[in-house]
């Protein structure tokens, strides 16, 4: 199918405003729970006197302008509606759809079914990779993390700039007290955040560049150089390719250790069992493995978003990273080149089509690639 630019003006007219909405939105503070680390301490207090306690989260408000920019999604939302023949509307449209399911859900976190429609958000993993992850637990189960975590988050943020600098990248930092990472990058905001209450180690660090640096500020910055802004942002559903590409960046590296695998797994068999169980319950089938601490911190990645988790539900996001992982092993081993995936933040879904717009010069090729010298 050959692009015709012309039909594409009406979503070129809308892009860069859809965008800034989005990013003002900024629907992610409205996923983590405020009151986290007294949550954490009031939980491990009663685990540790033998009582059952399921997190009582609470959330930030949503902003008084959000009606306003709700309303301006939808009408976006009718024009791209109007794009006839357009090979991006689709995209831009599910993108649109996505947002406003997220403001519907957390705008009222008492609806019914709420833990069934958050689980929807990116369903349940395969049976085969539970099983794979179940097994990767009992074969690691007495591997301990002994790196020593002691730098802190302002020095991270010393080190990730010194790295960006090397390729000439200007991206902004900031350091959260909320957060349910130790670091992440935001495209559309063009920064990397980085959680205040974590201590990180030296040995990690090399592994945390070519993950958040290497994979997906890379993949960000040759989104920008499309013409489309939907290649720095994100292709709807590119998260499993995303984690995926970044863990597969970190195994070519040496960088991945039995301790990983066993973190990694455990997310997917709390994604998993989330989705019919309390916080407490998936809680005593991982610190059977981790630390109480750990366990803790793996279960309320799944449980963000509710604000009583003995609820049933998950937000099962934390699959992808396994299950990309095998998917784009698969794609690149396979003969394909990682060049595709690094044109920007596109999914295996999308690498057909975007190659045939590499072909027809309308995707330009990568500059940045995670194994390139500086």
């Amino acid at each position: 199918m050959k692009l015709d630019i012309i039909s594409e003006e009406c979503i070129l007219a809308y892009d860069n405003h859809l965008w800034d909405i989005i990013k003002e939105i900024d629907i992610s503070k409205y996923l983590n729970p405020i009151n986290s680390e007294e949550e954490k301490k009031k939980f491990l207090k009663e685990y540790e006197s033998g009582n059952c306690y399921n997190p009582q989260f609470k959330y930030e408000v949503f902003d008084e302008n959000l009606e306003l920019l709700y309303n301006e999604l939808l009408l976006i939302r009718d024009q791209f509606h109007e794009c006839k023949n357009s090979l991006f509307a689709p995209y831009y449209i599910k993108i649109i759809d996505d947002l406003v399911l997220r403001i519907n859900l957390f705008k009222d976190r008492n609806q019914p079914n709420f833990g069934g429609n958050v689980t929807n958000l990116y369903g349940s993993p395969s049976n085969l990779l539970v099983k794979q992850a179940e097994s990767n637990l009992l074969k690691y189960q007495n591997i301990k993390e002994k790196q020593l975590e002691s730098l802190t988050p302002e020095a991270v943020l010393k080190i990730f700039k010194t790295e960006m600098e090397k390729f000439g990248l200007n991206w902004d930092f900031e350091i959260l007290t909320r957060a349910s990472a130790k670091l992440s990058v935001n495209a559309s905001q063009n920064t990397i955040k980085i959680n205040a209450s974590e201590k990180f180690s030296e040995n990690n660090m090399k592994r945390y560049i070519f993950h958040e640096i290497r994979t997906h500020v890379f993949r960000a910055e040759n989104g920008k150089l499309q013409r489309f802004l939907i290649f720095r942002n994100g292709f709807p559903n590119y998260i499993n390719t995303e984690e995926g590409l970044a863990l597969y960046v970190e195994d070519k590296n040496g960088l991945i250790t039995p301790a990983d695998i066993k973190r990694y797994s455990a997310r997917v068999i709390a994604a998993n069992d989330s989705i019919n169980s309390s916080f407490f319950d998936v809680f005593s089938k991982l610190v059977n493995y981790f630390s109480p601490s750990e366990a803790y911190s793996i279960v309320q990645r799944v449980k963000r978003s509710f604000m009583d988790t003995s609820m049933a539900g998950g937000y099962t996001k934390d699959f992808v990273y396994m299950d990309g992982f095998q998917k784009v092993s698969s794609f690149l081993n396979a003969g394909n080149s990682i060049e595709d995936l690094f044109v920007g933040k596109i999914g295996l879904n999308d690498v057909d089509i975007i190659q045939e717009l590499i072909n027809q010069g309308v995707v330009v090729k990568p500059k940045y690639l995670p194994f390139n010298k500086t």
